[in-house]
């Protein structure tokens, strides 16, 4: 089953992906966005790929020196002059927007890449003065009250790990279809006995019982209470 949210974007969007960049490290996050990305023109790509160097200190990770690559399906269009409407689309609380951002990931997609999706429109609508909206919402919040609900539920998942089943950044892959990329061994895998260094109890120290002292001190203790008698 696919997730999906969207933005629709306000009137603040000059340097927005300088500005995406900037809000993500008050959250906690280093991210860096592919370099040939233009967030308001989607024509060259229809997956948005985010390389996050650093997450907060209070998500739990596998492997917290690790860069991550965290893609996601992407798409940007200009409002039309004349808004079209259908029945529920745009959403309610959507009015006059600059923008509409609709993005997706598929199933199988790991937490990271879901979570990542979310905030990304999120941030986006918050700093573009917008409304964001996902699948199960009955109506459009604004971007900060977005972020706000996405952030609250990521604090909330003490016990899963962010970097479970992710892949490790290597490289960027190309805009567009690119069928050469390999993309890398999800984390999991690629760092062996991970799982174990974390669930790992170790071993109990075995105490090695010398007798000969035992009995010599049973001796001794034996003469000392026969002298206080």
């Amino acid at each position: 089953m696919s997730i999906c949210f969207e933005g629709f974007l306000g009137k603040e969007i000059q340097n927005i992906e300088t500005r995406l960049i900037e809000e993500f490290s008050s959250l906690g996050f280093h991210i860096e966005i592919h370099p040939d990305v233009n967030l308001l023109d989607s024509k060259n790509f229809d997956v948005l790929h985010i390389k996050v160097n650093k997450t907060p200190v209070c998500l739990k990770r596998i492997s917290p020196a690790t860069p991550l690559l965290v893609s996601f399906g992407y798409y940007s269009k200009r409002r039309d002059a004349a808004l079209q409407t259908e029945e529920g689309d745009p959403p309610r609380r959507v009015r006059k927007y600059s923008y509409r951002i609709s993005t997706r990931t598929s199933a199988g997609r790991s937490f990271s890449a879901v979570h990542m999706q979310a905030l990304t429109v999120a941030v986006l609508a918050k700093i573009s003065n917008g409304r964001f909206h996902g699948d199960d919402d009955a109506e459009a919040v604004s971007g900060s009250a977005g972020l706000q609900k996405i952030v609250d539920e990521l604090h909330n998942t003490s016990d899963i790990f962010f970097d479970s089943n992710a892949f490790p950044f290597e490289s960027w892959p190309s805009l567009g279809e690119d069928s050469n990329f390999k993309y890398p061994e999800i984390i999991n895998k690629t760092l062996k006995n991970t799982q174990e260094g974390i669930f790992h109890v170790p071993h109990k120290r075995k105490i090695n019982i010398n007798y000969s002292y035992l009995f010599f001190g049973f001796i001794f203790l034996y003469f000392l209470i026969a002298t206080i008698i």
